[in-house]
């Protein structure tokens, strides 16, 4: 574990956010297709429309931004936030009142799925 500066060999987690409207059938149409992409992509949700992934290094964040800029709907704004594990482990979360622990490293084998 342990946190590797996120350069192009370091490993890190990419925290993903987006805001797409959802009021027509169109609308409706293109989130459920966001969805499905971030989870094809191997994004894990962590809250309504915030979701999570580890990569190997910032080329591969590189073509998961790449990938996620071509499919973001006309209406939508999808934020990708770069963190590296020590940061991503360091974080505070509090369910049901009660701490709990983050997401931890995946094994070796879910990097490249």
């Amino acid at each position: 574990m342990g946190g590797l500066a996120p350069g192009p060999h370091g490993r890190m987690w990419l925290l993903l956010t987006f805001d797409v409207p959802n009021e027509t059938k169109l609308q409706r149409r293109n989130y459920r297709r966001l969805v499905q992409r971030i989870r094809r992509y191997g994004f894990e949700r962590i809250q309504l429309s915030v979701y999570a992934r580890y990569v190997a290094g910032g080329d591969q964040a590189a073509r998961f931004e790449l990938y996620l800029r071509t499919h973001c709907p006309p209406e939508g704004e999808i934020r990708i936030i770069r963190l590296t594990d020590e940061q991503y482990q360091n974080q505070v979360i509090i369910r049901s009142g009660r701490p709990a622990e983050p997401e931890g490293e995946p094994e070796q084998y879910l990097l490249f799925g």
